[in-house]
């Protein structure tokens, strides 16, 4: 997640938090969660942003991947 505001108003302001999923995902209510949770965390009232962007990286194919359930079983043995 970026934020920014302008250069050309005075006070530039700029700020960056990134954050991984431990389970590949291609759930959109977990991708925006997360995504809203990093904007929760650099947002600073009273600034006029000008700009927000989010990265998506390592992204891959949907068949590459092992499923959720033996992704989960892998890093949390007990629990799927």
């Amino acid at each position: 997640m970026h934020l920014n505001t302008s250069r050309f108003n005075g006070h530039y302001a700029s700020a960056s938090r990134a954050d991984g999923f431990p389970v590949p995902t291609a759930h959109a209510p977990e991708v925006i969660g997360t995504a809203l949770k990093l904007l929760r965390e650099i947002w600073r009232p009273g600034l006029m942003y000008k700009k927000a962007s989010v990265i998506l990286l390592d992204l891959r194919d949907a068949g590459a991947v092992k499923s959720r359930k033996t992704l989960a079983r892998r890093c949390f043995p007990g629990t799927a």
